[in-house]
């Protein structure tokens, strides 16, 4: 009975002394991270299109594409509201 209560603690023991020793080495060898930048979508697709070449085409032509959409949306909201007041005006059909 005294040898298993013995072994049991010298088990024991030798647990918490591993993980003792492991928590000393990883806090002693412990490397702090470095922050980067990391380029987004915009700013690759940037550098493809002032690069040139196909990709850099198909850069800028999809930009355009985006840019004349922003505009089609735009001129859609104008023609809602001259909509709105001719209707109100009594001018509809």
């Amino acid at each position: 009975m005294t040898k298993r209560i013995l072994a049991r603690g010298l088990m024991i023991s030798m647990i918490l002394g591993v993980f003792a020793l492991g928590f000393l080495v990883g806090t002693v060898n412990q490397r702090y991270a470095d922050a980067q930048k990391i380029p987004g979508v915009g700013d690759v697709l940037d550098k493809a299109g002032k690069s040139g070449g196909s990709l850099g085409s198909v850069t800028q032509l999809g930009s355009s594409i985006s840019e004349m959409q922003t505009h089609v949306n735009g001129l859609q909201k104008n023609l809602e509201t001259l909509k709105t007041v001719q209707s109100a005006l009594g001018g509809g059909k």
